[in-house]
């Protein structure tokens, strides 16, 4: 951001394919042979999705992934109060967001294995949906545009630990074919966003896009909710609740 706020779009680009260059150098050299499962046929790819458990973790997490991603592509509109437009505080805000993203990553786990993953994603969620819902009110000063950002990143990237958690332990045994959904529905969740933004830019306005991630984030919520009030009807109903 603050590149292509010095030197244009194209020169930051540039950055990334040069990067991406000296990577497909270094990875064949670095990463050694990774040993693979047999390959799952697609019928057992597919049934994996008859658990209904299984849906509501993956529609929590195309929700959760368009949830942020609507307010992130964004940013530079939702922000353009607090930066005047400025490419170097718009940087410096994602910068905020992105370093206590390491925090929260750093610190969901430990305290997953300690109170469960429930308790931890639902957190998350309704830190999430707090921080983009007090956005649109502090989006006049930068100082305060840092602390929510700061905090909205601490949830975000807390809430993707407890929902995998959650997600293997559904289904110990079909939890890699679990978990490649899992993936897919983050590429989801991130083609959704734009246009969801777009539409809540074009009716409300800048302050409507955080309002549309907080929606969003909400039903994220409820769809997490949801995987623990469909457990009775799996063969794993006696494994306890996490």
């Amino acid at each position: 951001t603050a590149l292509g706020g010095v030197a244009g779009w194209r020169f930051a680009l540039w950055c990334v394919v040069a990067l991406g260059a000296v990577l497909a150098v270094l990875i064949p050299l670095l990463v050694r042979r990774v040993p693979l499962a047999p390959p799952a046929t697609l019928r057992r790819r597919l049934a994996t999705l008859a658990d209904l458990r299984v849906l509501a973790l993956l529609a929590t997490t195309v929700f959760m992934i368009a949830g942020f991603n609507i307010v992130y592509i964004f940013s530079a509109a939702v922000t353009r109060p607090s930066t005047g437009g400025s490419g170097s505080l718009l940087a410096v805000l994602l910068l905020a967001y992105g370093a206590a993203g390491i925090v929260g990553n750093i610190v969901a786990g430990p305290l997953t294995d300690r109170f469960g993953s429930r308790a931890v994603a639902a957190i998350a969620l309704v830190g999430q949906v707090v921080a983009l819902a007090v956005l649109p009110f502090v989006e006049a000063s930068f100082a305060a545009s840092l602390v929510v950002f700061a905090l909205w990143g601490i949830a975000a990237f807390a809430i993707a630990i407890p929902v995998q958690h959650r997600l293997v332990h559904v289904d110990p045994e079909t939890s890699a074919l679990a978990l490649s959904w899992y993936s897919t529905a983050m590429y989801v969740g991130i083609a959704i966003a734009p246009p969801i933004g777009s539409l809540a830019l074009g009716a409300g306005g800048a302050e409507a896009v955080p309002v549309a991630g907080a929606v969003v984030t909400v039903v994220a919520l409820a769809a997490f909710l949801l995987s623990y009030a469909a457990r009775a009807t799996f063969r794993s109903r006696s494994v306890p609740t996490l």
